[in-house]
């Protein structure tokens, strides 16, 4: 695989040949690499999302400020493969695999490529390598975020008492700004409304 990612027309042709046998490979040689991602979106007020992600919003939603060194290649020195690219979306999630002579990656496009079904989740991801050297727990592909990356904690609109709870406390200590989704009538929407943390 790493002699054919040197030359596009061979992996084209390879992944042609057999897309099954080459997505196990490609996905392995990952595994090996410690490459992780981190998905993010732009839309914290999107239903589907809060359904989807945060227990059909009964949890929570981070809200992480991307200007922060640890959004940039600087803050991951053993980092060879870092990216933070907004996700492509396709006419079909049948071939996800983009071969592009232009493309940055090379053949890793499909880390950022979705089908179009997806578009309004206005997805973001984060993909490094060298993360078995960053982890810090018992728990696979567990990294700490520093807190100066965040920038609010976002509650949904049916998280309990307990959780609103931990919510102030973590962002009364941190100095961070504590939001939660509310039901927009007129609008048939949802709403961001600050919450207390004194």
């Amino acid at each position: 695989l790493t002699l054919l990612a040197r030359d596009q027309d061979a992996l084209y042709e390879h992944f042609q040949k057999s897309k099954d046998r080459f997505a196990k490979a490609y996905f392995e040689t990952f595994l090996e690499k410690g490459i992780g991602s981190l998905c993010l979106t732009e839309d914290i007020i999107n239903p589907k999302m809060w359904g989807l992600y945060a227990d059909k919003s009964r949890g929570f939603a981070i809200g992480f400020d991307s200007s922060h060194a640890f959004f940039s290649k600087a803050w991951w020195p053993n980092s060879t493969f870092f990216y933070m690219l907004p996700v492509k979306y396709g006419a079909s999630h049948e071939h996800p695999y983009v071969f592009d002579e232009n493309a940055i990656l090379q053949g890793f496009d499909c880390i950022w490529t979705k089908g179009a079904e997806w578009a309004e989740q206005k997805e973001w991801r984060v993909s490094i390598d060298g993360l078995e050297n960053v982890v810090s727990t018992n728990k696979k592909g567990v990294v700490p975020v520093p807190v100066e990356a965040i920038k609010q904690v976002i509650l949904g609109g049916r998280a309990d008492s307990v959780l609103i709870l931990k919510a102030k406390k973590f962002c009364q200590g941190n100095k961070l700004v504590l939001k939660k989704i509310y039901p927009d009538n007129k609008a048939y929407a949802l709403k961001l409304e600050d919450i207390d943390t004194s």
